[in-house]
């Protein structure tokens, strides 16, 4: 078990560093399920859910193999083209799914790359493209090429069919007895915060720590691994509450962590999303290993959080091989502990006293994020003011609004003139919002602690428009 232990230590310094902005991070089938589901919709049937996986990848870089489906002349321009593509799936050419796009475009711009430098870029070409995702335009997914290969089909079936998952699935199906009993489970209060965890992990490393603890099943046929962790969290003072920052930072570090391809090129995420441990608010990830030489691999989970009482970050991961011979639902038992985990009760002598936070002038933010800058909202229902900035400029436009979140908010400038934009929480998210400018676009926007925006409107330079 000691490459596990490995993939947690890489994790944990990550997070120490915390300064991962998840720059140079690709986005693909295999390490993303939502783009694994975006390619496999039908355009049609499944265009809601087509439109919102486009708008959450929305600045960032995926990679896909695409095939050129169709090329027309952009307006009357005789060497820019648009091209419309297709993605490729194992053997499967998804002509009924997703259409992508590369819009006004010359043949430079298709940054093609590789052996196969074709002098006529043409339909019928399947493609390796990594390209920054423009958002959605009359159905199309419109795509910035970063890098275009042209590569043959048996490249394409090879590379993109995802084996992990498929074996992923299989062992899972088969692992179906939990050892999750409240009456015969052992307990450990990690960070201030008390776990339950099935007695079949009855073995303790003999080098656990308060920052490293880890348990094994005794039986010499159990290969899995418990393991629970502690880091400090970086010194914030004067920016932001620790657990805002640690809010704020998070993402970035799953990022960074799990997307980079830089640290675990040889896994498969399966799920990632946020959760909440004992309340805390967290993130987990479960991803499958690459086949070994032996056709041997891992399964693992691991799940992040921040204790204000312990002012600690804690993990809890849960990891075991295909080879191991028990019938255990390692995975299903590890989300019961989470499940079941809850904060102690701790006397006045034992907790930590945390400064209490200067109230703020705003009520909720909102944010835009790219991958070299951000665009903030500040929302105040007192002054009924908007403050609108960018990182990338210190100005700061402020507007006058009125309205509800839910029904829309009009938001009214007056800069060189007077405009007006309306910005509304999307229907069926509590943490999405879309502004519509005064040319009628449509721009998303996410939740993000009021803190964090705050900080950096607070920060050096930041000064009102006339």
């Amino acid at each position: 078990m000691k490459r596990f232990v490995s993939f947690v230590s890489v994790f944990l310094f990550l997070f120490l560093v915390a300064q991962a902005e998840g720059k140079g991070v690709v986005y693909s089938v295999k390490n993303h399920p939502d783009l694994y589901e975006l390619i496999h919709l039908d355009r049609v049937k499944d265009s809601e859910r087509i439109e919102s996986i486009a708008s959450d990848f929305e600045g960032k870089v995926i990679e896909l193999y695409l095939v050129t489906g169709f090329v027309e002349q952009y307006r009357n321009y005789k060497t820019r083209f648009n091209y419309v593509l297709y993605a490729v799936y194992g053997d499967n050419i998804m002509l009924t799914g997703p259409a992508f796009m590369f819009k006004d475009v010359a043949y430079r711009d298709i940054m093609l790359t590789g052996p196969n430098k074709l002098d006529v870029f043409d339909i019928g070409l399947i493609c390796r493209v990594k390209a920054e995702v423009d958002g959605l335009e009359n159905g199309f997914i419109l795509l910035d090429p970063i890098s275009t290969e042209v590569v043959s089909a048996d490249v394409a079936a090879r590379e993109s069919a995802n084996n992990e998952r498929k074996l992923h699935e299989g062992e899972s199906a088969k692992r179906k007895k939990s050892g999750f009993n409240s009456k015969t489970n052992q307990v450990i209060v990690w960070c201030g915060v008390q776990f339950s965890f099935p007695s079949y992990f009855d073995v303790l490393m003999e080098d656990s720590t308060d920052l490293w603890t880890t348990y094994y099943p005794h039986e010499e046929n159990y290969y899995a691994s418990l393991m629970f962790q502690s880091a400090d969290l970086l010194d914030v003072e004067g920016l932001m509450d620790p657990q805002s920052f640690f809010n704020a930072s998070l993402p970035n570090v799953i990022e960074a962590t799990f997307y980079s391809g830089e640290f675990f090129t040889d896994i498969t995420i399966i799920k990632s999303e946020k959760i909440e441990i004992a309340g805390l608010p967290g993130w987990t990830v479960e991803h499958v290993g690459s086949p070994d030489e032996k056709g041997e691999y891992s399964i693992g989970s691991y799940a992040i959080a921040y204790s204000p009482e312990a002012e600690k970050v804690f993990f809890v991961s849960c990891v075991y091989d295909s080879i191991d011979q028990s019938r255990y639902d390692y995975l299903g038992d590890y989300r019961k502990i989470l499940e079941t985990a809850r904060l102690m009760e701790v006397s006045s002598e034992e907790a930590i006293i945390i400064p209490s936070k200067t109230k703020s002038d705003y009520d909720f933010a909102y944010a835009r994020k790219f991958s070299d800058y951000s665009i903030y909202m500040l929302f105040d229902n007192e002054s009924k003011t908007v403050r609108s900035f960018s990182t990338s400029d210190k100005g700061v436009l402020v507007g006058s609004m009125k309205g509800d979140l839910k029904s829309g908010i009009t938001i009214q400038y007056k800069y060189d003139g007077q405009w007006e934009e309306v910005f509304r929480q999307k229907p069926g998210s509590q943490t999405e919002a879309i502004l519509i400018d005064d040319d009628g676009f449509d721009w998303a926007f996410e939740q993000v602690p009021v803190e964090e925006a705050e900080a950096i409107l607070n920060s050096a330079g930041y000064h009102d428009m006339n």
